[in-house]
């Protein structure tokens, strides 16, 4: 049977990366940021995240998220480094190697790795 997926995109939400980032979140995928072996590649620094916002930044338990693909510094479902951050210049995350990460509407669509776990996630050949 199939049900329809409502999306819905707010003021603000009109750049090409965040609008391939929620539709991601329709067809079932968690934020990059949330997997369980985020640690190894990012810092996370919720002290620096809004109040409210804090919970953007939970980490999946191992048997909660599929791995389908390494972690993906380039996937449009990884927030930016002052993503939520309660002021201007503080991050909210970072790479390992202290390199920024990419916010969301200055992504061009999905990344490479994107695109495999969409195929791997719907059994698509091509």
């Amino acid at each position: 049977m199939r049900r329809a997926q409502p999306v819905s995109l707010g003021y603000g939400c009109l750049y090409k990366g965040t609008m391939v980032h929620e539709l991601l979140h329709a067809v079932g995928f968690y934020h990059e940021h949330s997997r369980s072996d985020r640690d190894i590649y990012i810092d996370v620094f919720t002290e620096n995240a809004k109040q409210d916002a804090v919970t953007q930044f939970e980490k999946l338990k191992s048997w909660q998220n599929r791995l389908l693909t390494p972690f993906d510094m380039e996937s449009v479902m990884l927030y930016g480094s002052h993503a939520f951050a309660r002021a201007p210049g503080l991050l909210t995350m970072l790479a390992k190697d202290g390199s920024h990460l990419t916010e969301v509407y200055d992504k061009p669509g999905l990344s490479a790795a994107d695109v495999i776990r969409v195929n791997k996630l719907y059994n698509c050949s091509k």
